[in-house]
């Protein structure tokens, strides 16, 4: 792993550690890294798919969590 010095702001950070539970603020960048490459991956793939079902992808995600 590379050290990168970066600017951020506080209170986004603050917020994303605590709604991960990442211990460090590191861990918290790497988690909203990870969540934003598999949105977009999700986004990307029902893009693919068409948009014939109608359903966004929080509602796939719902429906699939119910399934």
């Amino acid at each position: 792993m590379k050290k990168t010095l970066l600017t951020l702001p506080q209170d986004i950070l603050k917020t994303v550690q605590k709604l991960s539970a990442a211990p460090t603020k590191s861990k918290a960048v790497i988690i909203a890294l990870e969540e934003y490459v598999r949105d977009k991956r999700l986004n990307c793939l029902l893009d693919r798919m068409g948009k014939g079902y109608g359903l966004t992808l929080k509602q796939m995600l719902h429906a699939r969590k119910k399934g």
